[in-house]
Formats: structure tokens, sequence, C-alpha cells
């Protein structure tokens, strides 16, 4: 089966005419400056939703800025995650091409180096790309969304008595791999100098579940996971893979993931952004990486990723389609 194009969020830049550099997310400023009152183009599914995204435990471990007091509708942590655009106008901050926009765990729009690695992946995908995927779950809904799982990923720390037990089979060799692996950053977090380093992370299995160990590297050593325990930093965690959750947008058929997969990777290697995601490292890795490893074990492999030309990544004209707006709540 034909593997589907990941994308990652659009979002609308934002100010009014009172704007500082730090807040700039109080109505949307387009390339001619007009102020944009009509929420037509905010996607339903974020409204019902929140604009805030959730960190799942594997992006927590790679990275990913959180603080403790913004959680999600749903009570998880949030996190920052990158967006699409890029920013445009001269006016609305100093040297706008040094900056990515992202959308911060306050669920409103901010801005961070492209060099930065805490800041999240939240995938996106058209319906006819998702269409690709074997479904791993029929349509549910859930606080009036619909949600379908997709594919598969490392998201959620297990239970200290199973973290002992694999761990004990592992250091004596008793895991059965899947043959699978999951491919992160191996770069140090602080390192915004230093180029990725792919760190391929292998898939076991036990029980008739699968896992993956992975080192902490997080943000802030007060960061705590999904369970409440405070990430030591060079811990070696275990990570359940579970289906990928995506949310669906009834009236553009896109569908988002529900929480932020990963952390630790870096926007682009390059020192400015003007808008060309397809030439941007995030669009490689998920190109790359990101579209094979989610193909649940098993899976028929299938290769129709870009080839890369020096700096230069290339993507079908097809993915460019996949953006999609937010706006802040």
């Amino acid at each position: 089966m034909e593997k589907p194009i990941p994308t990652i969020l659009k979002v609308k830049l934002v100010c009014n005419e009172s704007y500082s550099n730090d807040d700039i997310h109080d109505g949307i400023l387009d390339s001619d400056r007009e102020i944009l009152n009509n929420d037509a183009e905010v996607l339903d599914v974020i409204k019902k939703s929140g604009t805030r995204a959730a960190a799942t435990d594997l992006a927590i471990l790679s990275g990913a800025y959180i603080l403790s007091f913004q959680r999600t509708n749903d009570g998880d942590f949030a996190c920052d995650f990158w967006a699409v655009s890029s920013y445009n106008v001269q006016s609305i901050v100093e040297n706008p091409e040094t900056y990515v926009p992202i959308v911060s765990c306050y669920g409103n729009i901010s801005k961070a180096s492209p060099f930065s690695r805490d800041v999240s992946i939240r995938p996106a995908l058209l319906e006819n790309e998702a269409a690709k995927i074997t479904p791993t779950a029929e349509w549910r809904s859930y606080n009036g969304i619909h949600i379908v799982e997709y594919g598969e990923y490392p998201q959620t720390v297990v239970d200290e008595n199973t973290e002992t037990i694999l761990e004990s089979l592992y250091n004596t060799g008793k895991l059965e791999t899947t043959g699978k692996s999951y491919t992160f950053d191996g770069t140090p977090l602080k390192d915004e100098d230093s180029k990725f380093k792919p760190d391929p992370h292998a898939e076991y299995m036990y029980q008739g579940k699968k896992y993956v160990r992975v080192v902490a590297k997080p943000e802030n050593q007060m960061n705590r996971l999904s369970d409440g325990r405070e990430v030591k930093e060079g811990k070696a965690y275990w990570v359940e893979v579970q289906p990928i959750e995506w949310m669906k947008d009834k009236k553009s058929g896109i569908l988002i993931s529900r929480k932020c997969l990963i952390a630790g990777i870096q926007h682009d290697t390059k020192p400015k952004y003007a808008g060309n995601f397809a030439a941007t490292f995030i669009r490689y890795y998920l190109d790359t990486y990101f579209m094979n490893e989610m193909q649940p074990s098993g899976a028929k492999e299938q290769e129709i990723g870009p080839k890369t030309i020096g700096h230069q990544y290339q993507i079908t004209p097809e993915a460019l389609n996949s953006e999609i707006i937010l706006q802040h709540e």
C-alpha cells in the first residue's frame, strides 16, 4: 500500500495595532497589514479541541518544551509545536526570517529559531493521504470530535514494574525484536549548531505488545511524564508503541494528530526561513523517517520517499496542499 505524505500545521500570523515582538497573537495580520476578523478559516476540529496540543511521553523524553501548569482540554501536558508558516511581514518581528512561527503550550502563536530542538512535531494528513494507511480501529466520537487510529508510534511510558521486567530482559538479551526501528535525533538537545544524527531505536515485542527503549534528554529536569514521574536525564525508559489517534475535520477532510509525537527535531539547518517548507529539514525528516516508521510492524513497505540534493529537500506537489490553517482561541 502506498504510504501517506505527512505535513504539519499552517498558522495565520496574528497581531493588532498595539502588538509587540513578544505578543503577536491578537488579531490577524497578512502581508498587506489587513486585519482579518473572520474566523471561518479556523478548523472546526480545532474549535472543539482547543489550540493546545498534548505532548506524548516520547516527546517529553526527547526534549519537548512543556509547563506543568499548561494543560490541554483533556488535562495532558501541552507543548510547543512547529508550524509551516513564515514571518514574511518585516514589521512583526525584527529579522523575521530568523524565526519560525510555532503554536506554544499556551495555545497562541509564538516564535522559535529554526535550530531549536525543544519544539515538537504534530503531524497532519489530508484525508486522501490518510486513506493510504490501513486503519487499526474504526471511527469513534470523543467530545464531539471524530477520531480514527492510523499507523503507530511510540507514545506512552510503561509503569515501573513493567519497566523493570523489560530492562532486565533487554540486559540479558532475551527481548525479541520486530525488525522495525524508529529514528530520532542523537544530537544533544541544547546543541543547536550540530546537524541531525540519525539515532535508530529498535522495536521490541513482549507479551504481544511493542516497546522502544529511550534514554531521556528532557528540556527541563522538572518535567514530568504522564504517570507523574519526574524525568531523569540519561535514564532509560520503555515507551509503548501505540496507534496514532487522528482527529478529523469534517469540512476539510484533514486529519490532525491528537498529540505531538516527537521532539528534538530541528525545523531546518539553514539560519533563515522564508516559507519554503518543501526545502526544510523537518519536511525531509517527515518524508524520510516518520512516513515510513509510522507503518505498523509487518505492513508492506513501498519506497516512495523523496530524494535529497545537497541542502535542498524535495517533496511531491501534493504534499504542499496538505497545510492547514489554525487560529488561536
